[in-house]
């Protein structure tokens, strides 16, 4: 069967039921045979499940960086609780040295400070 290609140039219809696979042949090849034609489209097949798998690697892969990067985010924001939890704890305690010094250490300090040899 000779049809007309979509560039114009006349070729053999292919035997093949996949659309993956060329519609035509050009003018100065013969059809191809039924048993090259399977050879064909096993090949097709075996280029598309490697195709496929290598689809799905990626997929994978794509899924487990996320993960890891979600990880990754979490326990930094972990890391970033805890320093601002130890931050508002050193500030407290340092607010209730400095009132522990303006309520019983400073006001006092004349007095205690003549009792000392130095």
């Amino acid at each position: 069967i000779s049809r007309i290609s979509k560039d114009g140039s006349e070729g053999h219809a292919n035997n093949s039921s996949s659309g993956v696979v060329g519609a035509f042949r050009p003018v100065n090849l013969p059809p191809k045979t039924p048993q090259e034609a399977r050879r064909h489209m096993k090949e097709v097949q075996k280029i598309e499940a490697l195709y496929r798998r290598k689809i799905e690697r990626q997929r994978k892969d794509d899924e487990r960086r996320r993960r890891l990067e979600q990880r990754r985010k979490a326990e930094e924001e972990k890391m970033e609780q805890e320093k601002r939890k130890k931050h508002v704890q050193r500030e407290n305690s340092l607010q209730q040295r400095v009132a522990i010094w303006e309520r019983e250490i400073l006001p006092h300090w004349h007095n205690k400070a003549e009792g000392f040899i130095i």
